[in-house]
């Protein structure tokens, strides 16, 4: 991951922009995925505000079986889906991977079909293509996130997408299964000799489970 020395704005089909005026919201987007292990299980997070009012919204979300680069694009596409209505985005997105594509490489792909030049498939192409669909519409200004540049936002979208990686215990499954540990244990028969001889089937104190 580097830094780009100036933004780089997206020029989307004029066809497929809605008209944008003076009173347009201005937003900025940060974006981040993770995947641990690559490919492995991952998350994916965006922060959208609006620069007027400084409103801030949050989302993120996981897979069980993915990559870091799909989770990037997934970051994007749920920031700009997000959206209300026709804005003025700056996304700040923490993968270059993303950002050369969108900018550089994408109208290629679509030139082409979705090919490489030497006829393969374009890897995620179902993404690239559902994220310029969901780009379509606004006025987007695509940056590249610099690395320890100590931004507390770009720091918080990171968090969140790492902390979307793991995905919470089921509580409830967890908790079911430590009550049938011990119902299992307190069940457990063992023979207890009395007198006379005779021997009876006694269960175990729970008291004992217990300390």
């Amino acid at each position: 991951m580097g830094a780009t020395s100036r933004p780089i704005t997206t020029a989307m089909p004029t066809a497929s922009r809605r008209p944008l005026s003076s009173a347009t919201p201005r937003l900025t987007l940060w974006t981040s995925g993770v995947c641990r292990p690559n490919p492995g299980r991952g998350g994916w997070a965006a922060i959208i505000r609006d620069v007027a009012t400084e409103a801030t919204t949050e989302t993120a979300g996981y897979d069980a079986s993915t990559t870091n680069n799909r989770m990037e694009l997934r970051a994007a596409i749920a920031g700009l889906e997000a959206l209300s209505g026709p804005a003025r985005v700056t996304v700040r997105a923490d993968g270059e991977y993303t950002v050369r594509g969108i900018t550089l490489l994408l109208p290629q792909w679509e030139d082409a079909g979705w090919r490489t030049s030497k006829g393969r498939p374009i890897e995620n192409a179902d993404l690239w293509q559902w994220l310029a669909a969901a780009a379509a519409g606004h006025h987007v200004t695509w940056q590249l996130a610099r690395r320890h540049a100590k931004d507390p936002m770009e720091a918080r979208v990171e968090a969140l997408a790492r902390d979307a990686s793991v995905p919470p215990r089921r509580a409830s499954a967890t908790c079911l299964s430590g009550v049938l540990r011990v119902l299992r244990s307190f069940r457990r028969p063992t023979t207890a000799r009395l007198e006379g001889g005779t021997s009876r089937t006694a269960y175990q104190d729970f008291r004992r489970l217990s300390m």
